[in-house]
């Protein structure tokens, strides 16, 4: 009954809790990695961001690397 899933919730959570696991074990010291996503884009925040266009430099208003570099 999800928006963005077909598979029933018991094997959904099963799935989250291997996403956390690997993500530990790569490093990651946050809690919630959806936040760290919208953190990572948020251009009203200074310095570098991901954004559609690509790395994207905040204070110099400037594309670094576009998303589809040719």
């Amino acid at each position: 009954g999800g928006v963005m899933t077909d598979l029933p919730l018991e094997a959904l959570m099963i799935q989250e809790k291997r996403l956390f696991a690997e993500l530990v074990k790569r490093g990651y010291a946050f809690s919630d990695p959806i936040y760290s996503l919208l953190f990572f884009s948020s251009t009203h925040l200074p310095y570098i961001r991901v954004t559609q266009q690509g790395m994207y430099d905040v204070m110099n208003k400037t594309v670094l690397f576009p998303t589809i570099m040719r």
